[in-house]
């Protein structure tokens, strides 16, 4: 039986995590002269196949798309996506938009992050990008952040920059806690991330990104988290 794409991914990359870096405290630890020398092995030799487009139109069906707006507005800007580099030039990037929760085909809003970091080859597995894609959102207790984040998503849409000394900015910037996945080249340019059910980003111009993840637990075909993104830093 063929396993999921999804972890598949993810067992190789919990094959790299287990490896110790070079200079790794617990490799330093090994006396020397001493026998027990690990061998590093490849974290796979063969190409993962190419993941399929994410289905845009059952999607739409399944959330009964009419006016472009919240999730319905996501998918329409997922039809023409651009070639996208997910590491940026200072090998971090971090993004904050607006989030649509779907569930049982209704939905509710959040501010959804997305932070995405350079790695070597030898940390991936053959046929994944470079790239690690971490995707959250800003919690029910930072009320504060999720008020400043609105005014900075409302300046994002105007083509404006955010205010200096707004807290949902620096939030994003300084968090330190996130849950990587592995990221893959997908059909007609878009990325796969191996996370849960599974996401997908869609780069369009401006530096926006849109993001879909499947809910692991779909009671309506639609549910997930569907969202429009701006850069924060990167």
């Amino acid at each position: 039986m063929r396993m999921p794409l999804v972890a598949t991914l993810g067992l190789a990359l919990a094959a790299c995590k287990a490896q110790p870096a070079a200079g790794d405290a617990a490799a330093s630890s090994v006396p020397a002269g001493s026998a027990a020398t690990a061998t590093l092995k490849p974290v796979s030799a063969v190409p993962l196949a190419k993941p399929e487009k994410l289905d845009v139109s059952a999607l739409k069906a399944s959330l009964k798309c009419g006016q472009a707006s919240g999730p319905c507005a996501v998918l329409e800007d997922f039809k023409e996506c651009i070639p996208w580099n997910p590491v940026t030039k200072s090998g971090e990037g971090r993004w904050m938009g607006k989030g649509y929760v779907v569930k049982n085909g209704a939905f509710i809003d959040e501010y959804t992050l997305v932070r995405t970091k350079g790695v070597a080859t030898s940390q991936v597995a053959a046929g994944a990008l470079p790239a690690l894609v971490a995707i959250d959102n800003i919690p029910d207790d930072r009320g504060g952040e999720k008020s400043n984040a609105e005014k900075a998503v409302n300046a994002f849409e105007r083509g404006d920059v955010a205010l200096p000394t707004n807290t949902a900015i620096h939030y994003v910037k300084e968090r330190t806690e996130w849950s990587d996945a592995p990221v893959m080249a997908a059909e007609d340019n878009q990325l796969y991330v191996a996370t849960g059910s599974g996401a997908y980003l869609c780069a369009r111009s401006n530096q926006r990104l849109m993001l879909v993840r499947r809910s692991p637990s779909r009671s309506h075909a639609g549910d997930g988290v569907y969202a429009i993104l701006w850069p924060v830093s990167w």
